[in-house]
């Protein structure tokens, strides 16, 4: 069962990183305040790690189902922002 809270809690701190790193590179174009961006980074790593720290709980397995998680969200939000036609190559200003 907590194999299964792994993953699970993998996929939604990917969700939450992937996206709110979407939001942010296309923030960055038209913002004044980068260390309002930066901040974001920091943010969303120490959330996601945090969360990563309380499931894992010191077993190499629980670190693992996480971390497939993590990846499997990235194509999640891949796949998402595609279906809604966004350009997921690198913006330019």
């Amino acid at each position: 069962m907590i194999i299964l809270i792994a993953v699970l809690t993998g996929f939604v701190m990917g969700i939450f990183y992937y996206g709110g790193l979407w939001m942010t590179i296309r923030a960055v174009i038209k913002s004044q305040r980068t260390w309002l961006l930066i901040a974001s980074f920091w943010g969303r790593t120490a959330l996601a790690l945090a969360a990563f720290l309380l499931v894992i709980r010191g077993d190499w397995r629980n670190a693992l189902a996480c971390m497939v998680g993590f990846i499997l969200a990235r194509g999640a939000v891949t796949l998402y922002l595609r279906s809604k036609g966004e350009d997921l190559r690198a913006p330019h200003a």
